[in-house]
């Protein structure tokens, strides 16, 4: 997936030593599958670590948050909205406001 934020541009600098390495396994991944793969590498370790980064209620829900919803929308017939599917605290939110009235099971 490619999200492009026109808005924000990252410029951080790395320690001598960490862009020396960065270099040089750039220069060995010579081939086109070799830089692809070092990409993919390098993507999956920045979402790993902007993960860490963000406020809980920006991550994902949990599968037990997702699972309680879907037995909510089933038992009430209403629809989870596709922000609460995407974000924590709005999943918190939407299971609040559906608990309270009976719990489903």
């Amino acid at each position: 997936m490619r999200v492009d934020i026109a808005e924000i541009e990252l410029n951080f600098g790395l320690a001598p030593f960490v862009g020396e390495r960065l270099a040089i396994q750039m220069e060995r991944a010579t081939s086109a599958q070799a830089r692809e793969q070092l990409v993919t590498r390098l993507q999956m370790a920045f979402e790993r670590a902007i993960g860490d980064l963000i406020d809980r209620d920006l991550s994902s829900p949990t599968a037990d948050q997702v699972e309680k919803a879907v037995q909510i929308a089933r038992t009430r017939l209403i629809s989870i909205p596709g922000e609460a599917l995407r974000y924590r605290g709005t999943m918190e939110l939407f299971l609040a406001r559906h608990l309270y009235r009976g719990d489903p099971d």
